[in-house]
């Protein structure tokens, strides 16, 4: 019976640890942005969607999440085909439930469900941009950029 006391007691251990070791690594994922919607809002108009929106949204995208609950977020965005921007955002703090990963940094924030692949990459621009631009011979306020949007989404999901 000793005999095997030693090797029942190393699987035992192995199979309470390896559920932790499993949770605790890293994970990459990469996906296609499938569309993206433009939002405008102003003090008098609640946050509303542009129809038709300005521009076709496609690009790619690279979530990589440390053992540390930070998260690296790397996108490159074409807006009608045309290459529009690439940016690579380090060090998201991670906020997981419902099985989404939801993580935040300044003005963007990325949410990642797991379970469906599905991706959103949002920006919060008002701080920036006016909007709706406004028209001649309106004055633009100080500091803001006239903009026909100062809210994005990106939606996308894993690239299977």
């Amino acid at each position: 019976m000793r005999r095997f006391a030693l090797p029942m007691a190393l699987l035992i251990a192995f199979a309470l640890v390896a559920p932790v070791a499993a949770e605790s690594r890293g994970a990459t994922y990469k996906g296609v942005f499938d569309g993206g919607s433009f939002y405008c809002s102003t003090s008098e108009t609640p946050t509303v969607p542009i129809k038709p929106p300005p521009h076709q949204v496609t690009g790619t995208w690279t979530l990589n999440l440390g053992n540390d609950r930070t998260a690296t977020v790397t996108v490159h965005a074409w807006y009608d085909g045309a290459h529009h921007m690439s940016t690579g955002h380090g060090q998201y703090q991670v906020a997981a439930a419902d099985d989404t990963v939801t993580m935040t940094l300044a003005i963007w924030t990325a949410t990642f469900n797991p379970d469906t692949g599905a991706f959103t990459w949002a920006a919060d621009l008002s701080s920036f941009y006016e909007c709706p631009p406004p028209t001649p011979p309106a004055v633009v306020t100080p500091g803001y950029i006239a903009s026909l949007y100062d809210n994005l989404v990106y939606t996308g999901h894993t690239d299977r």
